[in-house]
């Protein structure tokens, strides 16, 4: 019984680890990425809000790609 709850165990974190993580990338001209959530986009800029560095604003013409989960 012990192996068995073992096994189902490993498998289970495999699975959990393996989920694909959803966030909206940001790539920018000089190669730097940011990842997290955008929250704000206007003419002059884009805002987005990142787990380590909070809300960053980047000017358009930094911007080389955008990737977002939903529509912007």
């Amino acid at each position: 019984m012990f192996r068995i709850l073992t096994v189902f165990f490993l498998v289970a974190q495999v699975f959990v680890f393996s989920l694909p993580v959803f966030a909206d990338q940001v790539v920018l001209k000089n190669g730097d990425r940011l990842t997290g959530k955008i929250i704000k986009k206007d003419d002059e800029k884009i805002t987005i809000e990142t787990e380590a560095a909070g809300k960053i604003a980047i000017k358009w013409e930094a911007v080389e790609t955008i990737a977002a989960d939903g529509e912007l």
